[in-house]
């Protein structure tokens, strides 16, 4: 990975700022906060591909290569769960929604085919339960939903309780479908599903919903959806899940040539994407779910890992040139990371982004707080700890 911190850049744009303004020139700014390393918790030998803080940020969770799950007590970096091995890799982990349970997915052996979810107790580190399934799905406060086949003919695929296997949404699999998108909707769960011909639909309980106006394929077809349920994006727009209208289309500049990585902040109100620029690089526009008016633009290149905090104020990205946490109202540098120590796969903010957890291919899990430049800096030290 190339490293080279200083080329990251903001063009601040302001609330409210006209689409024409997306294109403003990119300027240096230092940032200004500082990164605090809390803890850096070992997480066996093989890379931490997942990461995740509880509801109440007071315990961190990690999946691993080494097929195994850890959940530490941010605190004093105590590890108060570890879990029996998976058939495989660990690619993806989260809470659920009361924090006293935790899930991970991911392939079941070498190759890449069939996935496989485990739910563990926290408390006791029991496994509640192991079903097979692609994805790991929607977790709400309540139940935890995974996307799998159905046994049915013509096939069809749908979300299933993890716990009882109650089915909440279905939908029939046309040909190559390749990113989908997962929120819990105002019936329930809901998936966006995006096809390899450019089109997309909308799934829920109440059955499947075009969109308005079939896009043509328009480089990457990935697919994000708002946490309310009520908006995605989908080839270059905007679209309302309820109607399959398209909102507004994503502004681009002439030398954009596609459109990649779209995320939506935690709060639904912000949606931002990479755009992929053939003279000046890779940037990315934040702008109003709703409307599309552009937020801020900041300026860097491809990204491999991205986060929003829940308040959706503080982005995190890991990009070929460095890490970074920006402020998304004004697309300011808050804090960089030091990349050519930390080979990063995964990120997790807390809600006020204050605090940043990473996975790193070292095998460490590290919490980081996010403290002002001209204020006093913390005495944490990192503490290594033996997992057992």
């Amino acid at each position: 990975m190339k490293k080279g911190l200083s080329t990251l850049m903001v063009a601040v744009l302001g609330l409210g700022a006209s689409p024409a303004l997306a294109e403003s020139a990119c300027s240096v700014a230092p940032p200004t906060h500082h990164l605090v390393l809390a803890q850096a918790l070992p997480a066996g030998d093989r890379e931490v591909r997942g990461v995740a803080l509880s509801p109440d940020e007071t315990l961190v969770l990690a999946g691993s290569n080494d097929a195994s799950v850890r959940v530490w007590r941010i605190a004093d970096g105590k590890l108060v769960m570890h879990s029996t091995p998976m058939d495989g890799p660990v690619w993806s982990v989260a809470f659920t929604g009361d924090g006293r349970r935790v899930l991970a997915t991911g392939p079941m052996g070498p190759g890449e085919g069939n996935f496989s979810t485990n739910l563990w107790e926290v408390e006791t580190g029991a496994k509640i339960v192991s079903r097979r399934g692609g994805d790991l799905g929607l977790v709400t406060d309540s139940s935890t939903f995974i996307a799998t086949e159905l046994p049915e003919s013509p096939l069809a695929v749908g979300f299933v309780d993890l716990i009882d296997g109650r089915m909440a949404a279905r939908w029939t699999p046309r040909f190559y479908e390749n990113a989908w998108a997962y929120a819990h909707g105002p019936a329930g769960p809901m998936v966006l599903v995006s096809n390899d011909d450019g089109s997309a639909r909308f799934a829920d309980a109440r059955g499947e919903r075009p969109l308005d106006t079939q896009p043509k394929r328009l480089g990457s077809a990935k697919v994000a959806l708002s946490a309310d349920g009520r908006i995605g994006y989908h080839q270059r727009a905007a679209w309302d899940a309820e109607t399959g209208r398209k909102l507004y289309d994503v502004a681009m500049g002439r030398d954009h040539s596609a459109i990649q990585n779209p995320i939506f902040s935690p709060d639904s109100r912000i949606l931002l994407v990479e755009r992929l620029n053939s003279k000046e690089g890779s940037d990315v526009l934040a702008m109003n779910a709703r409307t599309g008016a552009p937020i801020a633009r900041i300026c860097g290149a491809a990204i491999t890992e991205q986060a929003v905090s829940g308040d959706g104020r503080r982005y995190v990205a890991n990009t070929q040139t460095g890490s970074a946490v920006w402020d998304v109202a004004t697309g300011a540098v808050v804090a960089l990371l030091d990349t050519e120590r930390f080979d990063i796969w995964d990120f997790a903010l807390s809600r006020d982004g204050r605090v940043l957890v990473t996975g790193s291919i070292d095998g460490v899990v590290r919490v980081w707080r996010i403290e002002p430049e001209d204020g006093p800096v913390p005495n944490i030290p990192a503490k290594q700890r033996k997992s057992h």
